[in-house]
């Protein structure tokens, strides 16, 4: 447990300083407060007697400052352990999320054992690392007053009772320390069932709080949530139940050795070998061992400890999952300069029997339109993590003017991503301001950039952003003063307005990815603002996705991706002539586009 102190003392040494100051002398003064109280004691004759010399008052004036000392010191003490553990648990989940964020590729974000292991960093059984120095110190001076009190004992008493009871205490803190270990080990075991807890948890009160309502689901989830959490904890729970009269026992015995230790020290005071006050401090030393043994502290440190292990090993184990080779360094400024193939691709997902994609052969080629079009659960997003390097295939190769991305080195595969700009289904909806919604870390966003306004008037989401009391500057979150939340339609416009400001700000995109661009919209503004995509992108190196066929016809070339493979490629009239699969989903869902696009030209 000393690397936590270590840890603690590297990275917030102030408040670990005070905590530690705090704390001894909080240990200092409960042995001089037993100290005293046995002098007080032994003076009470000689006040009774009206003997007293005056020292007496000193002793009680002693004992009452070290009362209120010590009626001060518990609050500083928590103030200080609580700014130790907001400062180490901010370093913690920095040194957690960095193994987790820096690699190019995202195979280890969809590994259990990866998952694991950063849900056991997080946390132990809802102890974070930064609780773990307070409960450290706080065990260390438990120790220094157990050793203390023992050197009270012994000058006030015998020397042979101390070793007993040290001995006494060093036991229950060993076994509490090895039960600690198996209840650990529980919750680790259950973290797969945490993380579907929590995503229940998050679903009620964040991503689902409309719908779930309108359907009457509240309840529903509400008691899905508590059986997934009673799930995960029961293993636990079982645990520390098979332990619980075990832990009895050996704290009952712990007790039994300290009470006779007790009654020794009265018989001897009973048979006048002790005098008053000596008995009384030996008393008070007594005691004080006796509560040493503390298992709540001593869980806490341990599970503490074992999630900083976690923190510590988490780099090793993504590492050991999904080591990134060296690769080849490639200069991809500028691509893609002739365009990219998929050459024979297949995917398949880690866990899964069957593959997503089979013999993909695709191109796209540079500075035009390509749509990929296909069903829901074809594999076309699958796709995109392929092209940009989040994945790398399981058969076949992607290349980039000839380049094969697997072969990439994690600077050059970095370099590959920053070419892209993508709208996704998901896309990123930031808690800040328009303007850093649309040009995230770019110089100039007060509003006035003519490169943002430029982009979001393309995009057709500048009036709405306008129209805000705050405009530009407005916080796109309700909940945050003075913010303001975009409809699912919007939000889009500004997802695109983005992918449009990162082509036409500084060196630009190269490829455009459009995953879905338009799902969140109507008909008529579906195909509005496809028109208007290719219409500005014109020249621009773009791949858009979509499961509806009549919004893309007006795409460069069209591929049809069906069960994992490309089925049909070429333009709109030529894969309508065809007749094949393209032609059948078209005009199935042709009706609805039509009418759309008649009431689009008479507007």
């Amino acid at each position: 447990m000393f690397r936590l102190l270590r840890f603690g003392y590297g990275n917030a040494r102030r408040p670990m300083m005070i905590l530690i100051a705090v704390s001894m002398i909080m240990t200092g003064s409960t042995l001089t407060l037993a100290w005293l109280l046995g002098l007080v004691v032994a003076a009470g004759p000689s006040v009774s007697a009206g003997s007293q010399d005056g020292t007496f008052g000193w002793l009680v004036a002693a004992v009452i400052v070290v009362l209120v000392g010590r009626s001060v010191l518990p609050v500083a003490q928590q103030l200080a352990a609580a700014e130790l553990a907001v400062r180490l648990d901010r370093v913690a989940v920095s040194r957690v999320l960095r193994p987790m964020l820096e690699p190019q590729r995202i195979d280890h974000l969809e590994d259990p054992a990866v998952q694991n292991g950063y849900a056991h960093a997080r946390g132990v059984d809802l102890t974070t690392v930064g609780h773990g120095p307070g409960q450290v110190v706080s065990l260390l001076a438990s120790r220094l007053l157990v050793l203390g009190s023992a050197a009270l004992i012994g000058v006030t008493f015998e020397w042979w009772l101390p070793p007993l009871l040290i001995g006494s205490v060093a036991f229950v803190e060993w076994w509490l320390t090895r039960s600690t270990r198996a209840e650990t080990a529980a919750w680790s075991g259950q973290t797969e069932g945490q993380r579907r807890a929590t995503y229940l948890q998050q679903l009620a009160l964040v991503e689902g709080i409309q719908e779930l309502r309108i359907f009457g689901l509240a309840r529903w989830l509400a008691d899905r949530h508590s059986a997934e959490r009673d799930a995960a904890l029961s293993p636990v729970q079982r645990s520390r139940w098979q332990l619980a009269w075990t832990r009895l026992g050996v704290l009952g015995l712990h007790l039994v050795v300290h009470a006779a230790a007790v009654v020794i020290i009265v018989s001897d005071l009973w048979a006048g070998q002790l005098d008053l006050g000596a008995a009384a401090a030996a008393i008070s030393a007594v005691l004080l061992i006796a509560a040493a043994a503390d298992p709540g502290t001593v869980a806490q440190a341990r599970r503490a400890d074992a999630a900083f292990r976690s923190v510590e090993s988490l780099p090793a184990l993504i590492d050991a999952h999904h080591h990134d080779h060296a690769g080849v360094t490639v200069d991809l400024g500028r691509a893609p300069v002739n365009g990219i193939r998929f050459e024979n691709v297949g995917f398949r997902y880690p866990g899964r029997d069957q593959d997503t994609l089979r013999g993909v052969e695709l191109e796209l080629r540079a500075n035009e339109a390509h749509a990929l079009v296909g069903i829901n659960g074809a594999g076309k997003s699958t796709l995109v993590k392929l092209l940009a390097g989040c994945h790398r295939p399981t058969a076949g190769r992607v290349t980039v003017d000839g380049i094969d991305l697997a072969t990439l080195d994690p600077a050059s595969l970095e370099a590959w991503q920053r070419r892209i700009a993508a709208i996704v289904q998901d896309f990123v909806r930031l808690p800040l301001s328009a303007a850093d919604n649309l040009a995230p870390g770019f110089p100039d966003q007060d509003g006035r950039s003519e490169a943002i306004i430029r982009a979001a008037r393309r995009a057709g989401i500048d009036d709405a952003i306008t129209r805000m009391s705050g405009g530009w500057r407005t916080i796109l979150d309700r909940s945050a003063p003075g913010g303001a939340e975009l409809s699912g339609g919007q939000w889009q416009r500004m997802a695109l307005a983005r992918a449009l400001f990162a082509v036409q700000d500084g060196d630009g995109a190269g490829l455009l990815l459009l995953d879905e661009p338009a799902a969140a919209l109507d008909v008529r503004a579906e195909s509005e603002l496809v028109r208007r995509y290719l219409e500005l992108t014109r020249g621009v190196t773009s791949l858009i996705i979509s499961h509806r066929f009549a919004v893309v016809r007006a795409a460069d070339r069209i591929s049809v991706l069906h069960d994992g493979r490309i089925v049909e490629s070429g333009r709109h009239d030529e894969l309508i002539a065809r007749n094949g699969r393209y032609a059948t989903m078209f005009r199935a869902q042709a009706d609805r586009y039509t009418e759309a696009e008649e009431e689009t030209d008479h507007a």
